[in-house]
């Protein structure tokens, strides 16, 4: 059994929260915004606190020191581990300045010492020279929703009174109705804030994971 299981619906979703609002018959609140509505509380979550972690695996090549990261939908690099190792992360412009001063021509090539990104890539240095693994632990991007009925959230179901109450706030800011929109929202911010607190606190836990294999 999964430890964050995502089980609601973008119908659950619609229908609890123009239950709530007050308009089952959807003459108020139309699709196209609460599309909008949830897209946009799924994306503020996972910037907030990265809920939704992924870690991919794959093979170094002997003399390739640059990867792609194809299909992943990578919001943000935890680590990066080089045959189980953990390899430092270095700041693009940081490691101009370390090719600069000790190897113009980034010639080297031995085990990796450190890792860097840029425009999508990944680079490794000094350049592999036999094949070992890599691991990427990371945070991906929630799923777009689309308006299918049926299309499952991203999120885990810790966080969907947290998805609820941002649309709540959004179709109660619509309908002019501020004191409850900002009831809403704060609402949102709370369990947002308490759903990160308690993450914190169990940093020991065993956190379930994507697995993909890329190329």
């Amino acid at each position: 059994m999964t430890l964050q299981p995502s089980t609601k619906s973008f119908q659950d979703l619609t229908t609890e929260v123009k239950r709530v609002f007050g308009d089952e018959s959807g003459v108020q609140l139309e699709d196209a915004d609460l599309i909008r509505w949830t897209n946009a509380a799924q994306m503020d979550i996972v910037t907030q606190n990265g809920a939704l972690k992924a870690k991919s695996s794959t093979s170094s090549v002997a003399g390739q020191a640059t990867y792609t990261l194809p299909g992943l939908n990578i919001q943000q690099i935890a680590s990066l581990h080089y045959d189980n190792r953990l390899l430092p992360n270095t700041p693009f412009a940081e490691a101009e300045r370390i090719f600069m001063y000790r190897d113009p021509g980034m010639e080297a090539t031995g085990t990796p010492e450190l890792w860097y990104e840029w425009a999508g890539e990944f680079t490794l240095y000094p350049t592999p020279t036999e094949p070992k693994s890599i691991t990427v632990y990371y945070t991906v991007y929630p799923d777009t929703i689309t308006g299918d009925p049926a299309q499952l959230l991203s999120l885990p179901d810790r966080l969907y009174n947290a998805v609820v109450n941002y649309v709540l706030a959004k179709c109660y800011e619509m309908d002019e109705e501020f004191q409850a929109s900002q009831l809403a929202e704060q609402r949102y911010r709370e369990s947002v804030q308490s759903q990160f607190a308690n993450e914190r606190e169990a940093q020991d836990m065993a956190y379930p994971v994507i697995q993909d294999v890329w190329y």
